[in-house]
């Protein structure tokens, strides 16, 4: 396999924000992907005096509270999701003895999703106590992906060649030249996305936005296929 090169929307509000017609991705953010669970008492909520409770929502509250600024801290592109929580048993009477959630870590470096994941456990572990228990599981981790700096060269070559604007982007998600990436040489391009929606009913791209994006991948394939000069 020669190379792989691969054109998508960008699924963020970048591109469109700062009016540029495409993104030349340069690396594919590491990420890791943790279970936290947190372990308490049930109780009936109107008989379970206050001071006498277990409750473990009250104690995922507080690790939830500490997680966002816990990127901020990082920066460099750092991004932490909280996108998923389960409560148990569930009753609208019952004070709650389980309780988990996911936490989604993101960075362009390495170091800093390792540093971000130690974080995350040093939050969790300010959570025992009081009769409560919490652990986090690691489900998911994948290093950040470097892509082919000669093919990123080419792609911004005919991007300047056509006259289309471009920035430099470390994309936030894996898509296929993530995958790719390990086989052939691989470049990745995004157009912009209205609004940063993606995966719903309004996500939108302009089929003049979507053009400029093949124009530039169609021109660096022929390119690297001998078809026009080097």
């Amino acid at each position: 396999m020669h190379a792989f090169l691969e054109l998508h929307i960008e699924q963020g509000p970048v591109l469109e924000a700062e009016g540029q017609d495409i993104a030349i991705v340069d690396r594919i953010v590491g990420l890791a992907q943790l279970r936290v669970t947190v372990r308490g008492q049930a109780g009936h909520a109107g008989t379970t005096p206050m001071d006498q409770r277990r409750d473990a929502l009250t104690g995922a509250v507080g690790i939830l509270s500490l997680l966002p600024d816990l990127a901020r801290q990082v920066g460099r592109q750092s991004v932490l999701t909280v996108g998923k929580m389960e409560v148990l048993p569930g009753g609208a009477n019952v004070i709650p003895d389980l309780v988990t959630f996911t936490v989604d870590l993101r960075a362009p470096a390495e170091e800093d999703v390792l540093r971000l994941i130690e974080m995350v456990q040093g939050a969790v572990a300010h959570a025992q106590g009081n009769g409560l228990t919490a652990e986090v599981e690691r489900q998911l981790y994948a290093a950040p992906t470097p892509l082919s700096g000669q093919i990123h060269a080419a792609l911004s070559a005919q991007a300047e060649a056509l006259g289309v604007s471009h920035r430099v982007m470390v994309s936030g998600a894996g898509h296929d030249a993530m995958i790719m990436a390990g086989f052939a040489p691989t470049g990745l391009i995004f157009v912009p996305s209205r609004g940063g929606i993606s995966h719903a009913p309004e996500e939108w791209t302009d089929y003049a936005q979507l053009a400029r994006g093949i124009d530039v991948i169609f021109a660096t394939i022929r390119q690297m296929s001998g078809a026009l000069p080097r």
